[in-house]
Formats: structure tokens, C-alpha cells, sequence
């Protein structure tokens, strides 16, 4: 069995899927028919690929109408959905992206459109990465119960993201923020290091939320702060033995003190506290004017903390 990447590109951004299983051991489409399955978004399809054409059922999000994929002679597949929405280019790649790792996350295709998109893009996140924070994050997502918890609990009971897929959903925004701004004022290293950070600052919470929304027993005992780093200590310890001051460096992160009055010895630490309140701000102020009409610019947010937000409409 042999098994190959596709990246798919539409107009709303790229997101993988793999194909697992080929009927012939050497899959080459321009010269046999191929059968067998393609992962995507968190389920298996069947396909076939025979005289320069593949048919495959279209994914949960779009009704699983079918597509038409036709071969071009640069090896990449054409797409034309039946209601005449166009994507881009699919061209195989070797599996960045384990595909073990792509089943914990997708909880088997039990996962809303934005949920799928977050995952789509914490995989492109990770596919950046060019330090030992790759394997690191490999190592974590392998743990089947921290990924279905990373990607289905909510973010907090009654704040921020508060609804299922709300703890990836804002710790995918946080990592995405401080990738920006870490990539153009720090260096290569730093900035990886700071993006990680962003994305695993709340980890804690795959432990102090269940899958109903609800505080679990340890939750009422321990902070999500303080499980974040016992979360991720084996990890730490398999990084120490490849890269030790990144090991540190996201534990001297982590283990911060965000209410400290002065700064913190690495910028990136500031940056992650920023592009936190940053994410948790922006969701707030959605939920707050949800509802509203367009011309209103002043609402009040009365979850655990009544807050009044403001927007400026487009002239």
C-alpha cells in the first residue's frame, strides 16, 4: 500500500486529504486505472481513476454531490464541481502530515465546516516549521484523547468561545496572529517557538472542559494554566533531547506569569499574551453584535463579564 498527499485549493484556502489505498502497488495514473480511498476531512471515500478521469463523492460540507477530476499533463488534477464552482489544483505530494494525526483531529468527520477549516489551517501552520517543533507537535498529536479533546471542547463555559471546537478555534487564531507578526520582527527560531507557544497556551482545557461544554471534576480543582504544562511534559522531555533550549523556551513561556507588571524576559511571551486577548476580544465582540442590526455600533456582552464593544460600519 502506498500512500501520497493531496492538497487541495479552492478560493477559501488549501486543505489536505490523502489517499490511502491504491488496487495496484505503483499508482500512476496516466498509464493504469487506480482504485482504492481518499481521506478527506476526517472521512474515507472510494474512488476510481480510469481513462484520464476520477470520480470521488465531494466531502459532508457540500451535500456529497460528486466531482469530475480530469488529469492534466502536468500530473495534477482539475476540478469542476456539477454547480460550476471551480478548485483550483490538486497535486500529489508526499504525506507532510501523518495521517494518524490527521484521524485524531478530524474525530472521524464528527466536526462542524469551521472546526474542519481551523485543522486545515493549524496543518498548514505545521507544515512551516523547520526546527524540532514539528516532531514536537507530532508527538502530541499522536495522543488520540488530546486531540479529539484539543479539537471538540469548548474554550470556556460561558466567555470566549464558548461552544464546541471553541478551544481549537482560538488557539489556531492565536498561533495564526502571532505567526504574522513573529515572522517579521523575530528571528527564524524565535518565531517558531512563539507560534507553538500560541498554539498549545491553552491545552489545559482539553482537561478541565468535557465534550459537553461543562467543567469537569478537575477543572473545579486545578487551573488550565497549570495542566498545560503537566499535559505536555512528556513531550518536553522527548524535545529536551533534541533541542533542549526550545524545550525551555516554550516551558519559560508557558509557565509565565501573565499578571507580572513588568515584561518578560522573551518577547514572544508578550506577543502570545497579546494575540490571546486579541483572539478572545474579536469572538466576544462577534457574539455581542450577533443579532444586531447593521447600523448598530455599541452593544454590551453580559456573559461572566459585562462588557461594552464597539464596530465601525463600512461607508
Amino acid at each position: 500500500m502506498k500512500q501520497s498527499t493531496l492538497l487541495l485549493q479552492s478560493a477559501t484556502g488549501t486543505f489536505p486529504a490523502w489517499i490511502t489505498k491504491f488496487h495496484s502497488s505503483v499508482f500512476c495514473p496516466f498509464d493504469e486505472e487506480a482504485i482504492g480511498t481518499i481521506f478527506i476531512h476526517g472521512e474515507y471515500h472510494p474512488y476510481i481513476c480510469d481513462d484520464f478521469a476520477m470520480k470521488v463523492p465531494l466531502w459532508k460540507q457540500t451535500d456529497n454531490l460528486p466531482l469530475l477530476i480530469k488529469l492534466s499533463e502536468n500530473k495534477s488534477f482539475q476540478f469542476k464541481h456539477l454547480q460550476a464552482l471551480e478548485i483550483a489544483s490538486v497535486d500529489i505530494l508526499k504525506p507532510n502530515i501523518p495521517i494518524g494525526i490527521a484521524e485524531n483531529l478530524y474525530n472521524k468527520g464528527n466536526i462542524t465546516r469551521q472546526q474542519t477549516r481551523s485543522i486545515n489551517l493549524l496543518f498548514s501552520l505545521i507544515n512551516q516549521l523547520n526546527t524540532p517543533l514539528r516532531q514536537f507537535l507530532f508527538d502530541v498529536f499522536s495522543n488520540k484523547a488530546i486531540s479529539k479533546a484539543f479539537s471538540t471542547v469548548n474554550a470556556s463555559v460561558n466567555h470566549h468561545h464558548a461552544w464546541q471546537g471553541g478551544l481549537l478555534v482560538h488557539s489556531v487564531e492565536s498561533a495564526l496572529m502571532a505567526s504574522q507578526l513573529a515572522r517579521t520582527w523575530m528571528t527564524p527560531v524565535e518565531a517558531e517557538v512563539t507560534i507553538v507557544a500560541a498554539l498549545l497556551h491553552d491545552i489545559g482545557k482539553t482537561r478541565t472542559f468535557n465534550s459537553g461544554g461543562h467543567w469537569s471534576e478537575l477543572g473545579h480543582y486545578v487551573s488550565h494554566d497549570a495542566l498545560t504544562l503537566e499535559i505536555l511534559a512528556p513531550y518536553l522531555a522527548n524535545l529536551d533531547k533534541q533541542w533542549p533550549t526550545g524545550a525551555n523556551m516554550i516551558r519559560h513561556i508557558l509557565g509565565w506569569n501573565r499578571n507580572d507588571k513588568t515584561f518578560p524576559a522573551f518577547p514572544g511571551t508578550s506577543l502570545l499574551k497579546m494575540c490571546d486577548q486579541f483572539s478572545t476580544a474579536l469572538e466576544l465582540r462577534d457574539t455581542t453584535f450577533n443579532n444586531k442590526p447593521h447600523w448598530h455600533y455599541r452593544a454590551q456582552h453580559d456573559g461572566i463579564r459585562k462588557q461594552r464593544f464597539l464596530r465601525l460600519n463600512n461607508q
